[in-house]
């Protein structure tokens, strides 16, 4: 996956098209916190394909982080719930990853979630509320979940 630097208004507004246009305007989100992104890099190392695709948008998002000496909120990336600004001394503590819906995506654009508003929320479910709600009024306006199949046989 090509991995769109969301500290630049212009690259996160083509990456947004690129998602948009790859996935005929369906896009898919995931969310990981670090003992998440623990078990993506063994699923990766044991050859899935999209754990590796995951992997490679994550690395990329950490390098761009920790190339940051010092904490620049016009230079570094910053919490999508309450922009804290990620640098080297301040890192994530769960990513946020939007992409087509696809079965390995070809382009990605990474969110960071930082330590006080993943606490805040308790846990990844929590969280995904207000991620839903802050990418709907920030990033996608008409944003809509679609729930997932039910089971076989049920109703």
């Amino acid at each position: 996956m090509t991995d769109h630097n969301p500290r630049d208004r212009a690259s996160l507004q083509s990456g947004l098209e690129a998602i948009h246009a790859e996935g005929a305007g369906v896009y898919e989100h995931q969310m990981f916190n670090l003992a998440g992104v623990v078990e993506l890099v063994e699923a990766a190392a044991a050859g899935n394909e999209r754990a590796r695709a995951y992997c490679s948008v994550l690395q990329h998002t950490l390098r761009v982080i920790t190339a940051s000496a010092t904490p620049d909120r016009n230079d570094c990336m910053l919490c999508l719930l309450c922009d804290t600004v990620f640098w080297r001394g301040c890192r994530p503590e769960a990513f946020v990853v939007l992409h087509a819906h696809r079965d390995v995506p070809k382009q990605a654009v990474v969110q960071c979630i930082c330590r006080r508003c993943y606490i805040a929320h308790g846990s990844l479910p929590n969280l995904k509320g207000a991620v839903v709600k802050k990418l709907r009024s920030d990033v996608i306006g008409d944003l809509r979940e679609i729930p997932p199949p039910s089971a076989p046989g049920r109703a």
